[in-house]
């Protein structure tokens, strides 16, 4: 292999892994923009979530939701027990 033949090839492998570095940058650059903006949603949910009103009202949509087999089985302890009185 001669100079220009080498020297052509060193290019061509240089100007490839410019482009890898170039590709690889812009992908990390996205996917630390990606992550950032996850966890300011994240942030902003949590502080959203965690505020006292909010979690009364999920306290008692729970409470309202168990209600009616916590009363069925209120009925059903006096019944089977209620004799034994």
């Amino acid at each position: 292999m001669n100079a220009t033949t080498l020297r052509s090839h060193l290019e061509t492998e240089v100007e490839r892994l410019h482009n890898q570095r170039r590709n690889t940058t812009i992908i990390g650059i996205v996917l630390v923009l990606i992550v950032i903006g996850y966890m300011s949603w994240l942030n902003s949910f949590v502080t959203d979530a965690s505020k006292p009103e909010n979690i009364a009202d999920f306290t008692t949509g729970v409470v309202r939701a168990n209600l009616p087999r916590a009363r069925q089985a209120a009925v059903d302890m006096v019944k089977s027990e209620g004799p034994n009185l």
